[in-house]
């Protein structure tokens, strides 16, 4: 007779099947929910950590407190972190002689000269609800004197050296052409009477008939000079009581401007409604210049015309430091641009590495190098010429036009005046376009690039016989390059205050999902392998435990086990499955 010890080893074997079985459906739901919980958190917790991000930048990203970093950045960003330079170099005149004579201008590229431009806002004050700050800026000019290695091309990149700030440039008399260009129209005929009144009251260096192409140094040119022929234009005009033109001292650009010589400007603070640092008010002009009217606005398209002068006014966007976040490639950021007095929109170009922050790096738009039959609206700054430049003539009173360096991306006609050294090279237009790189969270252009050449249009004109013979064409005069880069300690700045939280933000968004649907993976593949162990093969019964089959009743002795009530309860089950297999083996036979 078996002992009870042999009962009590199939006892286990049978008790063991619920217990495995609970196991196995306890390690479903704990990674099920573990899983279920994981996933929701990380696609709930993603929104939630970007909102959080979001409010504090929100509140950061004001120019309501003057002490913030932000306010202290966009008041004084060289001394708080940002590199600025400005470049110039200058086109050298080499056959003006043979130029008056209707020649083609022989031109050859000086420089570099390179300065540090300091932009100093002052003058604060806030309207009733801090919507708007008004205040007044200097825009300084440091000479960079570092000395040009030998070799050094005047438009490298990123060029840090300069040459002798006494250097003679031969170039045109920008100061001349602004007077031809007031009086011309006005005067007509008369204007040669004019400027022979003019040659009565200078020495014979500096009567106009003389100076069409002047010697100067780099600074004269750019940053002007108290030029004798505007001041003996001036004592003329009001000899003869004309106070309907003004003539303006001649600078190219503005250097150590002061408070009493600009209006205050105004820009949005982020306190109400999104917008920063976008002007409302620049230098007086309170959203509209009223500079820009080319467009006719007569006849049957008078409508759209005052529409296009309109926008051609409207001072949109900001003076390119900040731009509304958040940025994205869809975005077109504005930036108005003072010197060329008009706004301009940036168009998605690529994504860039800087200094290890993910930025976004914008370009001009193409609308605003094109001419009126290309871009119907551009008949407001009077593009009515070839495509590629833009007309500054009202901006500078002078027949002044803005392009690209070497006349990139123009028409081909423009490059007849350049020598074959000087052509636009569209490989590598990086190094002579302009862009901004943009942090897409803050709106921080962190690294910028404007390029530009200056060119003056040159055409005969009959009522002044010393003009009478020159050929019709743009003379390049200068090339412009001012940058902006932050400082490794801003970026350090920014990655401790933001990029670091956004960065972890992006890993727990990353990863998050990626543990909850893996968790929830291994339980569907335990329920899988649970489900196909429980299937008995063809021909054999299905196991409890293990792959081991439990003795049938005709194996067991009930006189082994006695009356134990576990024995009767498993005796009885096995003789209902035996009848059942009798009853279909009879059927069958």
């Amino acid at each position: 007779m078996a002992s009870y010890g042999a009962l009590q080893d199939h006892d286990d074997q049978v008790d063991s099947k619920p217990k495995h079985f609970l196991l196995t459906k306890f390690c479903i739901a704990i990674n099920s929910i573990f899983g279920i919980v994981i996933l929701a958190t990380a696609l709930a917790g993603s929104v939630i950590i970007s909102a959080v991000i979001e409010a504090q930048l929100d509140e950061q990203l004001t120019l309501t407190d003057s002490s913030s970093p932000v306010f202290q950045n966009w008041a004084d960003p060289t001394e708080n972190g940002v590199d600025i330079y400005m470049t110039f170099s200058l086109w050298n005149l080499t056959n003006h002689e043979a130029v008056l004579d209707g020649a083609t201008p022989e031109l050859e590229l000086v420089g570099p000269w390179t300065y540090t431009e300091r932009r100093l806002k002052h003058s604060f004050t806030y309207n009733e609800d801090k919507s708007l700050v008004y205040y007044k800026e200097n825009k300084t000019f440091y000479y960079y004197d570092v000395p040009c290695p030998p070799g050094t091309q005047p438009m490298g990149t990123d060029i840090r050296c300069s040459l002798p700030e006494d250097a003679i440039i031969r170039t045109i008399n920008i100061p001349l052409m602004t007077v031809v260009s007031l009086l011309e129209e006005q005067l007509g005929m008369l204007l040669a009477p004019f400027m022979g009144i003019l040659n009565s009251t200078l020495p014979a260096s500096d009567q106009p008939g003389n100076t069409i192409f002047v010697e100067r140094t780099m600074p004269q040119v750019v940053f002007g000079f108290d030029d004798p022929l505007l001041k003996a234009l001036r004592a003329t005009l009001a000899q003869f009581n004309i106070t309907d033109v003004t003539i303006p001292p001649y600078e190219m650009v503005a250097n150590n401007s002061i408070a009493g010589r600009t209006n205050a400007s105004a820009v949005f603070t982020r306190s109400k409604d999104g917008q920063i640092a976008d002007f409302e008010v620049w230098q007086g002009y309170d959203k509209y210049l009223n500079l820009w009217n080319g467009c006719d606005e007569g006849g049957e398209q008078g409508g759209l015309g005052r529409r296009y002068n309109d926008l051609a006014n409207m001072i949109n966007g900001s003076e390119g430091s900040l731009v509304n976040p958040p940025v994205s490639k869809d975005t077109r950021p504005y930036i108005f641009v003072s010197d060329l007095k008009r706004s301009s929109a940036g168009i998605y170009n690529n994504s860039v590495d800087f200094k290890g922050i993910d930025m976004l790096r914008f370009v001009i738009e193409k609308e605003a190098m094109q001419n009126s039959e290309e871009h119907a609206p551009n008949c407001a700054f009077s593009s009515y010429g070839f495509r590629g430049v833009m007309n500054l003539t009202a901006a500078y009173t002078a027949p002044i036009f803005a392009s690209k360096p070497f006349f990139l991306d123009a028409d081909d006609s423009f490059l007849l005046n350049l020598s074959r050294t000087y052509k636009p090279d569209y490989a590598t237009r990086y190094n002579s376009d302009t862009f901004l790189d943009i942090e897409p969270n803050t709106g921080a252009i962190m690294n910028a690039r404007l390029r530009l050449q200056l060119n003056l249009q040159f055409y005969p004109i009959a009522s002044y016989p010393r003009m009478s013979k020159l050929a019709h064409f743009y003379l390049p005069f200068a090339l412009l390059v001012e940058s902006s880069e932050f400082q490794d300690e801003l970026v350090d700045q920014y990655n401790a205050q933001v990029g670091d939280a956004l960065e972890a933000a992006g890993y727990y968004e990353a990863i998050g999902p990626f543990v909850g649907v893996l968790l929830i993976t291994i339980a569907i593949l335990l329920v899988v392998k649970l489900c196909r162990g429980g299937q008995a093969s063809d021909g054999e019964e299905a196991p409890l435990v293990g792959g081991k089959v439990a003795p049938s009743l005709a194996d067991m002795n009930p006189d082994d086990y006695g009356n134990d009530f576990l024995f009767q309860q498993f005796s009885e089950k096995q003789k209902q499955k035996e009848k059942r297999t009798a009853q279909t083996s009879s059927l069958v036979g």
